[in-house]
C-alpha cells in the first residue's frame, strides 16, 4: 500500500509505503484509520500518528481466505468479506476490534454495503444481489 499526499493541485508525492498484499481498503476519516484486507486473510488496521504517518495498531484475523471487501457499518463497526464467501461483522469494544457475527455464503463476495445494522446488502460472483436481514 502506498500513501500519497497532494503537493499542489493535480500533483501527488508518495509519503509512505506499507508492505503487504492489499486486496481492499477502508478509510475511516473520523478516527484516521485505514483497514487493509490482505491476501493472507488478515485485516491490518493502521492509524495516523502526530507525524502524519500510518502505523499498524492491530490485526483482525477471522478469515481464512483473501479479504476482498470491507465496508463501514458505523464508526465502531465494519464488515468484511472474503473469497470463500465468509462475511464477518467487527465491532470496536473497549480497546479491541472483535468478531461479533459471521455469515457463511459459500460464494465469492464481490461487493458489500450495510443499509442499517440489521440489513446487509451484498453481491456474489453469481451476479445476484442478496439482502440479509438479521
Amino acid at each position: 500500500m502506498k500513501i500519497f499526499q497532494e503537493e499542489k493541485e493535480g500533483t501527488y508525492k508518495e509519503v509512505q509505503t506499507i508492505k503487504g498484499k492489499c486486496g481492499c481498503c477502508l478509510y475511516l476519516k473520523e478516527s484516521n484509520k485505514i483497514f487493509s484486507g490482505d491476501s493472507d486473510g488478515v485485516i491490518y488496521v493502521y492509524e495516523e500518528n502526530k507525524t502524519k504517518e500510518f502505523r499498524k495498531i492491530c490485526t483482525l484475523a477471522s478469515h481464512s481466505n483473501s479479504v476482498n471487501v470491507i465496508a463501514k457499518i458505523s464508526e465502531n463497526q465494519i464488515i468484511s468479506g472474503d473469497l470463500s464467501g465468509l462475511i464477518v461483522i467487527w465491532k470496536y469494544i473497549d480497546i479491541n476490534w472483535e468478531d461479533i457475527f459471521r455469515i457463511k455464503i459459500g460464494k465469492l463476495i464481490t461487493n458489500i454495503i450495510c443499509l442499517s445494522e440489521p440489513k446487509i446488502v451484498f453481491t456474489c460472483d453469481d451476479g445476484i444481489i442478496y439482502i440479509y436481514i438479521n
